[in-house]
């Protein structure tokens, strides 16, 4: 969780680590047409009110719309993705739903809604291709086919989770992708769809054919093309980290 100070050049630790998936908050729907106050930190970017109800000193005040970046929900040009936070309905110790108003919120309730996002898509990955996909790769997932959300604190753009895109993006693996990421003399026919993944680089070399109507998808941290691979007119192919 990228925290909620309502920062808009910084994050809280360890989101703000490089390796890891940091995570801010979006309203879920517009659950009511009134203002609601949110303690912010004196450095906070949004416009800001004093007061004595926030051990801060101040408080923010938002109405809640669908995809609307939260007014205490720290950003900065490295937050990962952005997911639905107030309010939540999650379990309760003891058994049942907490379903309050405003109860269960915060970037600490976005967080857990992208790790069981991740859990989905891991899930889905495995059943298609036996194999779970790298952090990075899950990352790199949800960054490309997530909902562009600007923050209105800062008109920062970052993707809000979709996990129903992001699955549509999975396909099997393809069947001639060596271990060492150097395909060669390959022709992917008509109705193929499949995907090359490599932890480190691919090399797509001479005599690989991607036929039309044939989709493929090469994923790695590098792609490199030779010369002597060809794409047909009406295939589909995509590149990605």
């Amino acid at each position: 969780s990228s925290g909620n100070d309502g920062y808009c050049d910084s994050m809280g630790w360890p989101a703000c680590i490089s390796h890891v998936i940091s995570v801010g908050a979006v309203y879920d729907a517009a659950f009511t047409s009134s203002a609601i106050g949110w303690c912010v930190s004196s450095g906070s970017c949004a416009t800001k009110y004093a007061t004595w109800g926030c051990s801060s000193g101040y408080y923010s005040s938002d109405v809640p719309q669908a995809d609307k970046v939260t007014a205490y929900s720290n950003t900065a040009s490295f937050l990962s993705v952005l997911a639905p936070s107030n309010w939540a309905t999650t379990t309760k110790m003891g058994g049942g739903y907490w379903t309050s108003a405003y109860g269960f919120g915060g970037t600490s309730a976005a967080c857990p809604y992208a790790a069981g996002a991740a859990a989905c898509l891991q899930s889905a990955n495995k059943s298609l291709n036996g194999a779970f996909l790298t952090p990075a790769q899950v990352k790199s997932t949800f960054s490309s086919t997530g909902d562009a959300v600007t923050d209105g604190k800062v008109s920062i753009t970052k993707p809000r989770v979709n996990l129903q895109a992001a699955v549509a993006t999975l396909s099997s693996n393809c069947p001639d992708c060596p271990a060492n990421g150097i395909i060669d003399n390959v022709t992917y026919p008509s109705g193929t769809n499949c995907t090359c993944m490599h932890t480190t680089a691919l090399t797509i070399g001479a005599n690989v054919v991607i036929q039309s109507g044939a989709t493929v998808t090469f994923r790695a941290p590098a792609v490199t093309f030779q010369p002597g691979f060809h794409a047909e007119t009406g295939s589909t192919m995509t590149v990605t980290q």
